[in-house]
């Protein structure tokens, strides 16, 4: 009987020894889990970052594109403007009489 539970403790020392290993793997295999995530993170919030620096960007390209639009509208109403007032001038113009010897320039 002593030589039976002898060898019972001998069994549960080497259990206790390869549990005790095991968990050792755990861990370590969990810390390099827990590094991996940290890294995975930190790449997460860079890219977050570049996206929205990206979306700052695209927002400047089409605050420009706006402003672009629109002095080309007031560029069109210029010209249409300037076309009427410069057929307004052609036609007053038009309107004297030269006296005789008077050439046109």
């Amino acid at each position: 009987m002593i030589g039976e539970a002898s060898q019972r403790a001998e069994n549960g020392a080497r259990i206790a020894a390869d549990v005790a290993t095991v968990f050792g793997v755990i861990t370590a295999e969990t810390s390099k889990v827990t590094q991996m995530l940290s890294g995975v993170a930190q790449r997460s919030s860079q890219q977050s970052q570049n996206v929205e620096q990206v979306t700052s960007g695209v927002s400047v390209l089409s605050q420009a594109t706006q402003d672009n639009a629109a002095g080309a509208e007031e560029l069109a109403v210029t010209a249409k403007e300037s076309a009427e007032r410069i057929g307004e001038l052609r036609r007053m113009v038009g309107t004297f009489k030269l006296g005789v010897g008077a050439t046109r320039g």
